[in-house]
């Protein structure tokens, strides 16, 4: 249509004219901006000096006050619609011997909390609050495996990946096809498996935890990667 014509042309115009940073090439190409002359990628990055201050191995105060398991698979963040919380909590129903750490609160909090009291989910323990960077990185640094079951693209990134890469931890994420996959790449660092599916999920999932040396190894690359 006219005004179609009219917004792409405006559009290539104004961006003729500016200088584009994204924070991962993927989305230079889903905004058609490969050609451009004037772009760069900046990736997203989090401040690592609480990580390093919290950086103790032998730290285990928050974990122990909350009786958590010594091994454990974690999802950590937003319990938002994009998350991918139901995938989840499908996959661990068919994983009753590995321990999950869920910590986090949001829209999706009832869903959790009322899947562990329907379905006696006795592998899961369930942190439904805000929890602070020094637990954060407690919570991750003594994970055996961070997990983004995340659905769509409203997951643009994925900033806790970094996270997790900096403590050398293995990812369980999925195929968006953007910058999640750019920070994460699947056989390198991350499990990766399809967006809303949790057989795949709890697939990957049980590889990982019944092979610590593959889960190592992702992790080992996630550290190079940072």
């Amino acid at each position: 249509s006219f005004l179609n014509g009219l917004y792409f042309w405006v559009r290539s115009l104004l961006l003729n004219h500016c200088f584009t940073v994204t924070t991962s090439p993927v989305l230079l190409e889903q905004l058609g901006l490969t050609q451009m002359r004037d772009t760069q990628v900046i990736p997203l990055a989090f401040d690592d000096h609480k990580a390093k201050a919290s950086a103790n191995p032998n730290k285990r105060e928050f974990l122990d006050t909350h009786g958590i398991p010594e091994r454990y698979m974690l999802f950590l963040g937003r319990l938002s619609g994009y998350k991918g919380i139901p995938v989840l909590l499908d996959a661990i129903s068919t994983l009753p011997h590995i321990p999950f750490v869920i910590a986090g609160t949001g829209v999706e909090s009832d869903k959790v909390q009322r899947a562990i009291d329907t379905f006696g989910f006795r592998n899961v323990l369930f942190i439904n609050r805000y929890v602070s960077e020094d637990e954060k990185f407690e919570l991750i640094r003594n994970s055996s495996v961070f997990l983004l079951p995340s659905v769509n693209s409203s997951e643009a990134f994925g900033i806790t990946q970094l996270e997790a890469m900096y403590f050398s931890r293995p990812i369980v994420n999925t195929r968006l096809e953007n910058g999640v996959n750019f920070v994460a790449p699947s056989g390198e660092v991350a499990k990766t498996v399809s967006p809303g599916d949790s057989q795949e999920l709890a697939s990957a999932i049980s590889e990982l935890w019944h092979n610590p040396e593959t889960a190592a190894a992702l992790g080992q690359n996630g550290k190079k990667r940072l």
